[in-house]
Formats: structure tokens, C-alpha cells, sequence
């Protein structure tokens, strides 16, 4: 069962409950903290300069060094491929079960420093203030909105089995399973000038830290359960079913054997490359009740 076929002015059922407050953290910036009172857990997104923040290696030490707080419970990242110049961002999702919202955004303002400037990495992020979370989220959910405001609110949103368009902006979604050989592979496909005005591609790769019993009891487990989405857009649905069929169709067919259309959840897609923690894993759990 999918969301909605089609919406005027409201909110997708997972942004219920949503809330962002801006706090200020002990090193005096303003940070915009996402929370989601059914899941317990608090949010906070980053921005970095592509060119600094994107080397993989660097960012897998980053990633490891940010395991060890024991609130992190998981930590994606959204890019452009095409467009080194643009930012790219870093979502980290921090467990605070059992702690009231002020607690655990208390506790976030405390621990962000060392995420975004840490002393054990070189790399260093930007965190977002309330409004640059909104404007950045309302980019994405609702391109057309004149007012800006959290959660984003789209003019119309027309979501199907396989594709949603939010305004006047309609996206594919799909599933990764996550290699470096498939990664390199779609940036340097989109590299290549296959996008033409008005069509851009998001890759977000989202990294949920397993636990210490699971590593325990799974040998080969790792620190890290890694997927990925991929996110096509253009202008409107035809043109986008083919810019996704020129992309799917110019991979190797190993590649195109990890990548399948994410049916019934377009949104959960488009709202993680918004910087909204809309997980996979909670996604059941939230239909259901």
C-alpha cells in the first residue's frame, strides 16, 4: 500500500509528528534539529563542499569515528553527481528513546560539534539552522511553494506505484544495493552530459549502524547496514520514465542487476534527498499504526 494517489495542500502520513527547533550548540551555532516524537529520535543535517567532503575514504573514517556515540543511529549522505560544484549533505539520526524533547535536544546540541568538526577527522561540515533545514527541504518536497515552512508543504503532491511529482516536478525513485564499482559507475555515467536542463539525479546513501549484539552474533557483520537511492528527475513523468530508461539502460548489466524501482514508497525517497529522516525500516511500522 502506497501513501496517496493524489493531494492538495497536506502532509504525507510519515511527516506527522514532525517537528524541527532551532537550538544553539556549545559551540555557538544555530542548528536546526528535526524531531519525530513516535520514533524517538532527533535529526540534524549538514552541508559540505562537495570537494572536500566527498572523498570516500575520508568520509568512511568519519562515518567509523561518529559510530562510537552511542545515540548515532544512522548517518546518510545526499549528493549531485553531475554537479561537483553543488553542496552536498550529510544526515545524522540520533536514538533518544526514553528522553523527553528538550532532553534529547539538549543532548544533540552537545554532541553535534564533533560531527560536523571533529578532532579525530579532517573534514569539516556546516551545520543548517532551522531555516536553512526549510528552505533546503522545501527545494525538494515542494519546488513551487512561495512560503517556506517545516515540514515542507507542496502545492500538490500525485504519487504513484512507480513515480511521484510534487508541483510541477516529477521523480523516479529507485533501490541501490550499495558498491563502489555501481557508484563510480552512475557518477561517472551522469558525468558524461546525459542530463539536459531541467533534469537532475540524486544519489543518497544511507548507512544504519547495526548493533553491538548483532556484530556479535554475525561474523561478518559490519559496523554499518549501507543501501542506496537513486533519484531521477525531470519536468514532468514521460520525459522522466526515459531519462530513467537512458540511465538504467547505459549501466553494466551487473549494475543494472542491483537497482530496482522502490514500488509503493516514491516519497520515502524524495524525502530523504529533501533531508527529512523518512526511513525505510520505520516505514512499516508507521503504516501500521
Amino acid at each position: 500500500m502506497w501513501w496517496a494517489s493524489k493531494s492538495t495542500k497536506t502532509h504525507v502520513p510519515i511527516l506527522k509528528g514532525l517537528t524541527i527547533t532551532q537550538v544553539r550548540d556549545v559551540g555557538g551555532f544555530d542548528i536546526g534539529v528535526m524531531w519525530q516524537s513516535q520514533f524517538k529520535q532527533a535529526s540534524v543535517l549538514l552541508e559540505g563542499t562537495f570537494d572536500t567532503v566527498s572523498d570516500y575514504e575520508l568520509l568512511e573514517l568519519w562515518r567509523t569515528h561518529m559510530a562510537e556515540k552511542s545515540i548515532v543511529g544512522s548517518i546518510s549522505t545526499i549528493a549531485q553527481p553531475i554537479c561537483t560544484g553543488m553542496p552536498m549533505y550529510a544526515l545524522i539520526t540520533f536514538l533518544t528513546p526514553g528522553m523527553p524533547k528538550d532532553e534529547a535536544e539538549t543532548l544533540v546540541a552537545k554532541e553535534i560539534s564533533d560531527c560536523y568538526a571533529p578532532y579525530a577527522v579532517d573534514i569539516t561540515w556546516n551545520p543548517l539552522s532551522l531555516l536553512d533545514v526549510a528552505e533546503y527541504s522545501s527545494t525538494i518536497w515542494a519546488p513551487d511553494t512561495e512560503n517556506v515552512e517545516f515540514p515542507p508543504l507542496a502545492e500538490q503532491v500525485q504519487e504513484s506505484l512507480t513515480s511521484i511529482t510534487c508541483d510541477d516536478v516529477t521523480r523516479i525513485v529507485y533501490d541501490v544495493l550499495e558498491d563502489d564499482a555501481i557508484n563510480q559507475e552512475i557518477n561517472s555515467l551522469v558525468s558524461t552530459g546525459i542530463l539536459r536542463d531541467f533534469e537532475e539525479v540524486y544519489r543518497i546513501e544511507v548507512n544504519r549502524l547495526t548493533t553491538d549484539a548483532f556484530r556479535e552474533s554475525e561474523k561478518t557483520a559490519r559496523l554499518f547496514r549501507r543501501s542506496g537511492i537513486l533519484v531521477i528527475e525531470t519536468a514532468d513523468e514521460n520525459s522522466c520514465e526515459q531519462l530513467a530508461s537512458e540511465i538504467i539502460g547505459a549501466l553494466s548489466p551487473k549494475a543494472r542487476l542491483r537497482i530496482s524501482r522502490m514500488i509503493g514508497r516514491q516519497h520515502l525517497g524524495v524525502l530523504l534527498a529533501a533531508g527529512i529522516p523518512a526511513y525505510g525500516w520505520q516505514y512499516n511500522e508507521h503504516v501500521a499504526s
